[in-house]
């Protein structure tokens, strides 16, 4: 065998991380895959059904369902667990802690900072966040074409009320870490019943 890798050269190719992930590039607002294709992102900021009555609930769903009934092209949906961005709430503390005028408060505000960062670092304090990913065959229009496809979809989810995103080049491979970077990527337990979305009749909430 080394006699005939020697003559011939060794024929088997060393594949890299992005062979096996099937990401090319990533630029501006879309990710580019080995298979000639152009991907875009959607970020769909969750909303609180618990706060909302059955009728302000049947009322959202019929509305999402007639913006979303004139998509015709396939899109994908997957929700994962992410840990819960605390930078903004740690700086408020912080800066609590530095102008209080009483030990014992201090003391306290202490306390609660080193008690988020446990949580944050143990991987307890998480939060669901929702994506929707379109997709074409890349062209010399294929852009362009995705990008008014996706800001015509944050607009229907806009007109229900739902805030929705299209992620940027830093925000997808956060995203993409969140899949391929141990560090970022957190494990979850194996009951799924609070996390998959439950279609119901009319009638059933």
């Amino acid at each position: 065998m080394n006699i005939i890798k020697n003559l011939f050269g060794n024929t088997e190719k060393n594949k890299t991380c992005n062979d096996e992930i099937n990401i090319r590039d990533i630029r501006n607002n879309f990710l580019y895959t080995n298979d000639n294709k152009v991907m875009c992102y959607i970020k769909i900021h969750p909303l609180n059904l618990y706060l909302l009555s059955n009728k302000e609930r049947v009322s959202i769903i019929k509305q999402l369902s007639a913006e979303l009934s004139s998509e015709t092209k396939p899109m994908k949906f997957f929700s994962i667990a992410r840990p819960v961005e605390v930078s903004t709430v740690l700086d408020d503390l912080r800066e609590l802690q530095n102008n209080a005028n009483n030990q014992i408060q201090k003391v306290l505000i202490r306390l609660q900072i080193n008690e988020i960062l446990r949580l944050t670092l143990t991987g307890d304090r998480v939060e669901r966040q929702n994506y929707l990913i379109i997709w074409q065959d890349m062209n010399d229009y294929a852009e362009k074409d995705l990008l008014k496809r996706a800001m015509d979809l944050t607009n229907k989810f806009s007109v229900c009320n739902i805030k929705a995103e299209i992620l940027e080049e830093h925000q997808i491979i956060q995203l993409c870490s969140s899949f391929t970077n141990m560090n970022y990527a957190y494990k979850e337990d194996s009951d799924y019943d609070d996390y998959l979305p439950m279609i119901r009749l009319e009638g059933e909430l």
